[in-house]
């Protein structure tokens, strides 16, 4: 569809703010029915961290899987690290939610061999917890809050800065019509895509970020005969569009304008330590002030 996916190309730092701030252009559109998600390069895709090409091989490394059935095999070594996950915290006392870890504490391997979904439903909150923790899933993070989304595209784009210096690229802010992706599964029109919201109690890094995460389901069993699903969220969305109402916009503003950004952000109380609660997130920016220091006098 046409309009399903609308970007703009924004020229100097203050057009795009005022955009998205009360009284701009976009703000009356985004909110409340968007979310966001932002990233420090235009070349990046809309693809979650476990089906990403270059972490193939690191999946199965953490999922000590290797079988032939690389469909299969893929699905096993995800299962595998969040079985892991759950288990190494809850043997050292930290918070995890009850899902089939607990009801099967032995082995649960009927999940691949039936008609589940994968990931199944039970496993959506410690699928969270180890997203937010490092681990590589099938979810893709968002947030509520157009700030943090901002902040963490900044951030990659100022560390990206300081090893290759600025060049011609771009950040980008995605926004998702969550709303109305919602609304089309209550008229027949449903795209099949989730929307996982973890509870933020016990997870406070998520919490802290207003987050959810995207996942797009299909059954266990058919995907073990095809191909893994690594199209990029913005192309499946195109694909599968019921009519022609914008589901997704692609905000793009020149990298060169990342230090306003920080600047702006931080004067907005938008920083690692709101970001990450606690004192890593106070020791993080401290270190994120020195990197803009750094660049700014480049």
């Amino acid at each position: 569809m046409e309009n399903t996916i609308i970007e703009y190309q924004f020229k100097n730092f203050d057009s795009f703010i005022k955009s998205i701030s009360y009284g701009g252009f976009l703000y009356n559109t985004f909110h409340p029915k968007f979310i966001f998600r932002g990233e420090s390069s235009d070349k990046y895709k809309l693809v979650p961290s476990a089906l990403r090409e270059y972490n193939k091989e690191k999946v199965m490394q953490l999922g000590h899987y290797s079988g032939h059935d690389y469909n299969k095999a893929r699905i096993i070594a995800e299962y595998n690290i969040l079985r892991q996950f759950y288990y190494t915290c809850d043997n050292v006392n930290l918070y995890v939610p009850s899902c089939r870890f607990r009801r099967y504490p032995i082995d649960d391997i009927s999940i691949f061999d039936n008609k589940d979904i994968w990931l199944p439903k039970d496993l959506y909150e410690i699928a969270g917890l180890a997203q937010h923790y490092g681990l590589p899933t099938r979810l893709l993070d968002w947030s509520h809050d157009i700030y943090i989304s901002l902040y963490f595209a900044c951030i990659g784009a100022m560390n990206s800065i300081r090893k290759n210096g600025f060049n011609d690229d771009n950040i980008v802010l995605w926004a998702l019509n969550a709303k109305k992706i919602e609304v089309d599964k209550s008229i027949n029109k449903a795209i099949p895509i989730v929307f996982v919201k973890p509870s933020y109690h016990g997870n406070p890094n998520l919490g802290a970020q207003k987050g959810l995460f995207t996942l797009w389901e299909f059954i266990t069993y058919e995907q073990q005969n095809n191909s893994p699903e690594v199209t990029p969220l913005d192309i499946y969305l195109k694909n599968n569009a019921k009519d022609n109402e914008t589901l997704l916009y692609k905000l793009k503003l020149p990298s060169k304008f990342v230090l306003h950004l920080y600047c702006m952000l931080s004067n907005l109380g938008y920083h690692a330590s709101r970001v990450f609660p606690g004192y890593q997130g106070v020791s993080q920016k401290i270190s994120e002030d020195l990197l803009y220091n750094q660049i700014n006098k480049k």
